[in-house]
């Protein structure tokens, strides 16, 4: 049978236009899928033990879970809540809320509101006062010597004005936090209460941080205000100062030192103050999160990771500057029964 040119021409047309009309379809079809994805917000927050959880979320929640994340840049505590709070809405989730450092905000919009719904504990964080460890022990090795060697606690502090003293005015200096932070006035309260002739020194976290390693550098004295999880509990040998034990009744305090700030009438003497307790770092959503995103609320329900892990995976972005999203991918690579643990009970 004798194939005419003509008709080989055409099929081939037929064919070309086929796989054009695939080829086609087979995008359209993935991008009404990702259309159809629902979209969660997440805080970014400005301090690094924000950076791998959040986007260790992210990748649960988009590669597992089907959701689509976007992260809005936020960089305090009240801002994050009213994101969480107001109509429409411009956040879903705040990741890292500490809880001592937002109380008055968690009491506002969780508590009386009801506009905000903790829904699990990441994790447990301690804060307070460190010195280099080299102030105490020295460090042989840099030819270092012991400049305090009887330094353990707070109420000491006065006794070592000197080292402190960065800017030589008389006065000691703690190397503190931004203005922003609710952590920054506990410290003032602290250092009034125990009558420390000290100077906080307040500026944003990267600033305090520069200031922080460039004097460990050196092999300088320094005091800093201090928490964790950070790369810089991995790689520098800090020591938490002594304070006194932590009681609700002390911490009670604050508040009356607040509002005497405040210049409101009420009577506050100095001598109570006490330690951070160790923070619980919760995780908050909106109060139509569970409703709106029923898998996710469940996952983050069961969500928690170590205070270890975070400081090594601050190590690995912050010190060996590799990909944040290389990180975050890796830890759920090699942590598969976490994974089935955030997974628990999904359908």
């Amino acid at each position: 049978m004798k194939i005419k040119k003509m008709d080989i021409i055409g099929n081939c047309c037929r064919i070309f236009l086929v796989t054009i009309l695939i080829a086609g379809i087979i995008p359209l079809t993935s991008c009404v899928k990702n259309q159809s994805r629902q979209v969660i917000k997440i805080a970014e927050m400005s301090w690094i033990s924000n950076v791998p959880v959040i986007n260790i979320m992210k990748i649960i929640l988009e590669d597992k879970l089907n959701y689509k994340v976007e992260f809005v840049p936020t960089l305090y505590g009240e801002l994050t809540f009213l994101a969480l709070v107001k109509d429409p809405l411009e956040v879903d989730i705040f990741a890292e809320c500490w809880q001592l450092n937002f109380q008055s905000l968690i009491d506002k919009y969780v508590i009386n509101e009801k506009k905000a719904e903790i829904v699990s504990t990441s994790y447990l964080a301690p804060q307070g006062f460190v010195v280099p460890n080299y102030l105490i022990k020295g460090d042989p090795k840099r030819g270092i010597a012991p400049l305090a060697p009887d330094l353990h606690s707070v109420k000491q502090l006065n006794d070592y004005i000197n080292l402190f003293d960065r800017d030589k005015d008389g006065r000691g200096d703690l190397i503190g936090g931004p203005e922003g932070w609710n952590a920054t006035k506990i410290n003032e309260w602290q250092l009034e209460s125990w009558e420390l002739n000290y100077h906080q020194l307040i500026q944003d976290e990267w600033v305090s941080s520069s200031l922080l390693i460039a004097s460990y550098q050196v092999g300088e004295p320094f005091l800093s205000y201090y928490y964790e999880p950070t790369w810089q509990s991995v790689k520098l040998d800090l020591t938490w100062l002594e304070a006194p034990e932590y009681s609700d009744e002390a911490w009670s305090d604050y508040k009356v030192w607040e509002d005497w700030k405040a210049g409101k009438e009420v009577s506050w003497k100095p001598g109570k103050a006490c330690a951070y307790p160790e923070s619980k770092v919760l995780v908050v959503v909106t109060n139509e999160f569970k409703k709106k995103y029923p898998k996710a609320y469940q996952f983050l329900q069961n969500w928690s990771i170590s205070l270890k892990d975070l400081k090594e995976l601050c190590f690995k972005i912050e010190i060996e500057r590799l990909p944040v999203s290389y990180v975050a991918s890796n830890y759920i690579k090699e942590n598969p029964e976490m994974v089935n643990q955030w997974l628990k009970g999904i359908k």
